[in-house]
């Protein structure tokens, strides 16, 4: 049998968009917080699709949006009972005049039967410009470019006094600041290291004992997110934000011997059941997962560079 991801890991290669089926969701809504907004002034933009716990839906980077703007685009999946929200938030500025519909946004689906893609429309924007709209071109008073206006200094000696003091304080001022800065510095507390706090959150479970108090399913949660966290921090990626396939793709490609990627997929695949399909953690899993962890703990640890990160 085939476990959801390496399901996930076998449809990397994934047809153009446009030839993709049309997905299926529950219900979606794109709203925006302004319907009239002036030229390149930012708003507010949200989509939330709802949708099964076996689909994932992702929107792919820089989507095309002429004549607007994208910035700090962002998604998450928020999990309910017997469905699953995927969230998308940005904040985008309006480069024309009048009323423009945003553009759909493209969303890539993966899902039980395969691949499919989701149009969402976006709604009707009007951009307004800096002047009044109300009022025609014709009834808009220009002026002239105003002449040059002399500056008269009586004395060239007290210019220079005037800088000369400016430059002064300037002075007195940067090197206040420069010391301040030194003094929080020898004053700051070292950062922990990635290793040092996952160790620390690996103690943690260990005290609670969530097991032995039949909490299984927490600590198998709680226990993944350490995990991934652990490993964002050392390979720079988004681990929180990427599903199980799509992390495990990723350090598959990194080659480090260090990973057992067959006891990390054992783990994230068990807690994806338990988060998203209401599947119940038994004891030997909850025991399993804590191996790894440690095990992963100790072999990043040893690394040849002395850091512990991947490569």
């Amino acid at each position: 049998m085939i476990s959801p991801a390496l399901v996930l890991l076998l449809s990397a290669a994934a047809p153009p968009s446009s030839t993709l089926p049309e997905a299926r969701p529950l219900g979606f809504e794109a709203r925006a917080d302004r319907a009239r907004v002036r030229l390149g002034e930012p708003f507010a933009y949200e989509v939330q699709i709802r949708h099964r716990p076996e689909e994932w839906y992702r929107l792919p980077a820089g989507p095309a949006l002429d004549p607007f703007q994208a910035e700090g685009v962002s998604c998450r999946r928020d999990p309910a009972r017997a469905e699953v929200r995927t969230i998308c938030s940005m904040r985008l500025a309006l480069f024309a005049l009048g009323p423009v519909d945003v553009p759909d946004l493209v969303f890539l689906v993966d899902g039980p039967t395969g691949k499919s893609r989701l149009d969402v429309p976006g709604p009707r924007i009007t951009g307004l410009g800096i002047l009044d709209p109300s009022l025609s071109p014709a009834s808009i008073p220009l002026r002239d470019i105003a002449p040059p206006v002399p500056l008269f200094v009586p004395s060239v000696r007290l210019a220079f006094l005037a800088v000369s003091v400016l430059a002064v304080l300037w002075l007195a001022a940067a090197a206040r600041r420069g010391l301040a800065r030194r003094r929080a510095g020898r004053g700051a507390a070292r950062e922990p290291s990635p290793a040092e706090r996952f160790a620390s959150r690996l103690e943690a479970l260990e005290v609670e004992r969530l097991p032995e108090r039949g909490l299984c399913d927490d600590h198998l949660t709680r226990l993944s997110e350490a995990v991934r966290e652990y490993l964002g921090a050392l390979a720079a990626l988004p681990a929180l934000d990427l599903t199980s396939g799509e992390l495990l793709a990723a350090l598959g490609e990194a080659r480090d011997r260090r990973l057992d990627l067959r006891g990390l997929e054992l783990l994230l695949v068990g807690a994806d059941l338990v988060k998203f399909a209401r599947a119940r953690a038994t004891p030997e899993a909850c025991r399993d997962g804590t191996e790894y962890a440690q095990s992963l703990l100790g072999r990043t640890r040893q690394s040849p560079e002395g850091t512990g990160g991947l490569p």
